[in-house]
Order: structure tokens, then sequence, then C-alpha cells
């Protein structure tokens, strides 16, 4: 799973990754002349590019025009052809890559999706655990606060358009005012007594971040530094999003507020300021940012313009999506590029002609066999001693057909294990591919006495009957005579 799994994440935190350094220039270039709210929707857009495969919407747009499969020819005077649909007698096969010498890039697959993935689970478990350990120490902590702030906190709900209870309690664990609690609003206050001037600004800002379900976002971006903890940009685009979440909150709350007002909701900020960064898990909204965060956080907001920029905010909008959508078209061909291609296998057949195709399912080599009338194979003869062979293993599949899957060194001679006893007038099928093409191999059968009968490997291929002349146990047997080694694969019949 985590195999299958890995290489899709990878494209996603690409993908994710180009589009939030797109919303960096796009927001770099606006400079103050875009409204927070505008940067705090779109790197919540950009964060859904790490968890949904965009890329794949590509695969639904229909293409006005189509591409032939290529086609796997072969000899024997058969003619490939593209036919409409899969003649009788052949099999329609993918093939899969031949093994590459050098790193074992499967492997360090594997094992980079098996890292991947017990590090992304040990960090949810990790969350998960804080975050119960958390809720359980505020509900022990938890005191209710006196009912005048519960009924500001009733009005300003009203304001917000916030039906049901709120809830308001007083916890030592509070350093600054936050909200909890992802279906039920909890307020966490570090006082049972507040001003009623402050309570108001505090409640305005704590329920403007429940009406926009800012928690449940929180969370969005909690699983996706989980998912993709391997990439420093998920940090920087946390970072970004706690920013630009107080920023457009903030930004939210004092847009009806004149220049005083706006200063004295400043001067709360700092008042109620941490003095140092919460420990506990991130899922929780603070009225106030730790305090070397403040000073931008004040400017933002006392400079904050009334103005409409809804026509620049689509302008840039545009500019993202476009630039999104370009992305996800290069992840798209990747992904293809990445995958398996498909193969058809088709063929022109004439009468009496049968043809075949075969799977090693070891290698992944496709074998073509053509069993049509072809011009006569020479075959040769000679003294070969078992006992001076490699024996190698023939594994018989569903058809009785015994499959080759061998590896002969230079000047090795490698004969089968297993014997297959024949009567006179049988006949033995081999069908093998051979690699490297040029190699100087001789491929055939011997029997018991060492009489060997070979024929020579044609093009890095051999498909020959073998007529049995006498009752006996015959071997197949491969001579390697080529300065490298060679790879066998193929099928005996017999």
């Amino acid at each position: 799973m985590a195999v299958n799994l890995f290489p899709a994440v990878v494209i996603l935190s690409v993908t994710g990754s180009v589009g939030h350094i797109l919303l960096k220039l796009l927001a770099a270039v606006s400079g103050n002349h875009l409204s927070q709210s505008w940067r705090y929707h779109g790197i919540v857009a950009v964060s859904l590019l790490f968890v949904l495969p965009v890329y794949k919407l590509w695969e639904f747009i229909p293409v006005p025009y189509s591409v032939s499969p290529p086609v796997i020819s072969f000899g024997g005077g058969v003619e490939p052809a593209f036919l409409p649909g899969s003649p009788a007698g052949v099999d329609m096969l993918t093939p899969q890559p031949l093994p590459t010498a050098g790193i074992d890039w499967g492997t360090v697959l594997e094992r980079a999706a098996v890292l991947w993935l017990w590090v992304a689970v040990s960090l949810v478990l990790w969350n998960v655990w804080r975050l119960l350990r958390c809720r359980r120490l505020i509900e022990q902590a938890g005191n209710k606060v006196n009912s005048r702030l519960q009924q500001i906190a009733e009005e300003e709900a009203r304001l917000a358009g916030i039906g049901g209870e709120i809830r308001l309690l007083a916890s030592p664990l509070a350093q600054s005012p936050m909200l909890v609690g992802f279906f039920r609003p909890t307020i966490l206050l570090p006082l049972e007594h507040l001003p009623d001037s402050d309570a108001r600004f505090i409640l305005a800002h704590e329920l403007t971040h429940f009406r926009r379900k800012d928690l449940w976002k929180k969370l969005l971006f909690l699983m996706v530094r989980c998912a993709h903890w391997f990439n420093p940009i998920v940090y920087l685009l946390n970072r970004d999003f706690s920013r630009w979440l107080e920023t457009s909150c903030d930004e939210q709350v004092v847009s009806s507020l004149d220049r005083d007002q706006r200063k004295e909701y400043g001067r709360l900020l700092i008042d109620y300021a941490p003095a140092s960064r919460y420990a506990g898990p991130k899922l929780y909204v603070l009225f106030a940012s730790c305090r070397y965060k403040l000073k931008r956080r004040i400017s933002i907001m006392l400079n904050s313009d009334k103005k409409s920029r809804s026509l620049l905010g689509l302008v840039l909008a545009v500019a993202l999506v476009v630039g999104c959508l370009a992305t996800t078209a290069l992840a798209a061909s990747v992904d293809n590029d990445n995958g398996t291609d498909d193969f058809a296998l088709s063929f022109r057949v004439e009468q009496n002609d049968i043809i075949k195709a075969y799977k090693c399912e070891d290698t992944g080599m496709v074998t073509v066999v053509d069993t049509s009338d072809a011009e006569q194979v020479t075959e040769y003869t000679s003294t070969l001693a078992l006992s001076t062979a490699v024996r190698m293993d023939l594994v018989s599949d569903a058809s009785d057909a015994k499959t080759i899957s061998w590896e002969a060194p230079s000047g090795a001679k490698a004969a089968a294990t297993k014997a297959c006893s024949m009567e006179a007038g049988e006949k033995i099928n081999v069908t093998v591919a051979i690699s490297p093409a040029s190699s100087d191999v001789q491929v055939g059968i011997v029997d018991s006495n060492g009489a060997f009968r070979y024929v020579l490997a044609a093009s890095g291929s051999v498909n020959h009957d073998f007529s049995i002349a006498a009752r006996g146990v015959y071997y197949v047997c491969v001579v390697n005579g080529s300065s490298n080694d060679v790879s066998v694969v193929g099928f005996v019949n017999c």
C-alpha cells in the first residue's frame, strides 16, 4: 500500500508547493493592495492541492485525436497489423520493464515509502494523543465565568449569526483567550472577570474564528503537515497560514471601527499576548499572538483599508488558478509517464497460422511465438557431459508449459534440472528470447548419454521443434559461447 501511495503523495507535494510559491509571489507583487482576507482564502485553497489529486481531472478531458498503440513485431513471415479487436489465439498483454543493472530503484522506492508511512502515522498518533490530553486538562481546570460575560457572549454570537449556547470557561492553562472545540464553541479566558469593552472585542474575535470554521482548517493544515512532513515548503505554508489566519480575522473585526477603536483593539492584543509559545496541540486559535509577532499584526490592523479590493483579488486569483492548472497538467503527464505503458499485440493471421504470446512473471519479458510454416532451422550435434553443466530450474505453469528464466555466465553450460520423458515421434518445442540479442548462444536438448542437439540463436531468439527419434529422457540445455553474461527467458513444451 505504501509503495502505491507514496508516489502520489510526492506529486501532490510538488503541486501544492508550486501553488504556494505562486501565491507568495502574487502577494509580494500586490504589496499592501491585497486584503488579508484574500491571502487567507488563497492559502486555504492552496492547501487543498496537497490533499486532492486535482491532476487526475486531466484524464477526463477529451482528446481530439488518439494515438495507436505500439506493435511488437516478430519474424516468420507474419505481418503485424492494427486490428479493431483481438484475433483468436492472441493474448493481450502488458509488458513490464526489464531488470536493470546498478541501483535497484524499486527497493529504494519501497524503503522510502515505508519510512514516509511510518513517520506520517507516528505524527498523527502523537498529535491525537496531545489533543486528548489537552482536552482532559482543560475540562478539569475550567471554571464557569460570571453571568455578565455569558450575556455578552450571547449578544456577540447573535451579531455574528451564530446560534446555540456559547460556553465560556476560565482556565489557568489559557495564557491568552482562545477558542477550542470543533462542533460546540468553547472560549477559554485567563480571568473570570473582564471589562465589558475588553470582553466584546475578545469574543467578537474568537466567534469570527468559529463562524469561519477556522479550527477545521487548522486540522486540515495539521494533516497536510503530517502527510508531507518531508517537504520544507509545508512548514512555510503552515507559518503563513497562522499569520494570515489572525490578520484576516483582525481585519474583519475592525472593518467598522474608527482609528481610536482600532488602537484600543491593538492595546488588548498587547495586554493579552502570551509570554511564550503554547506547548499543546495546535488545534486552537488565540486572541493574541506571541509578543514577537505583534508588531506586524498591529501594523496591518491599524492600516487596514476599507476600500474594496475585489477586482485586484479576482485578477490575482485567476493568475493563481492558471498557474496551478499548469502545474497539475505537468503532474498529470509525469504520473502517466511513471505508470506502465499498455502495449497491444495485434497481428494479421492467415489460415492455419497460430500465434501465441507468453509473459514471464519473473522478468516481465514478453515472448511472441509464430507457429506457422517457417524456414527450416539447421540443427547441429555435439557431445555434452551433464555433470559439467550448471543445473537450473524449470517452472511449470497452468498450461503445462515449463518456464525458463536463466542467467548464464560467459562460457557456461546450463541444463535443466527436470527432464522431459519422451516417446519416439514426439517433439520438444523450445521458445526462448536471448538478451543481449547479439550473443553467441546454442539452445537445444541433451539426452542421458550426452548427445547434444542444438540450434544457434538468431537475432536473440529461438523457436524450434526438436523431433524425438528414440524413447528416453531429455534435458533442455543452453551453452553461452559469448564473452558476456546472457539472460534466457522463454518456454519449453514437451
